[in-house]
C-alpha cells in the first residue's frame, strides 16, 4: 500500500487518511466485491471532511465525477481540481451519495 495522506492545509480531504481497497478492508467494513474506489481509512474529528460526514469504512468512488481507484488516481483527481471546492461520491451504509467539499481558506 502507499503512502496514504492527503494533508495540505489547502486541500480539501486534509485530515483524511486513505487506502487501497483490498480484500481485507472490504471484509472489515462489510464493502460489497465489485464496489470500487479508495477506503476511507481515518479522518480527523475536527477536519472539514469530517463535518460534512465522511466516516472511517466509507468509500471515495469518484472526485469531481472522475472515477478513483486507487490512492495514486485520489491524489490526481484532487489535483487537477484544483482549488475551490469539489463533488465527492461517497459510499457508505449501503448505497452511495454526493457531498461538496470546500477549500478551507
Amino acid at each position: 500500500q502507499e503512502d496514504t495522506g492527503i494533508n495540505t492545509d489547502r486541500n480539501v480531504l486534509a485530515g483524511v487518511e486513505l487506502a487501497d481497497l483490498d480484500e481485507r478492508a472490504r471484509q472489515r467494513f462489510n464493502l460489497p466485491e465489485g464496489l470500487r474506489g479508495v477506503l476511507i481509512k481515518d479522518v480527523a474529528s475536527t477536519s472539514l471532511a469530517a463535518l460534512a460526514g465522511l466516516k472511517t469504512g466509507e468509500v471515495i468512488q469518484e472526485i469531481d465525477r472522475r472515477p478513483v481507484e486507487s490512492v495514486r488516481s485520489a491524489h490526481e483527481a484532487i489535483r487537477v481540481a484544483g482549488k475551490g471546492s469539489v463533488l465527492l461520491r461517497i459510499y457508505g451504509n449501503g448505497s452511495s451519495r454526493y457531498i461538496v467539499l470546500r477549500v478551507e481558506r
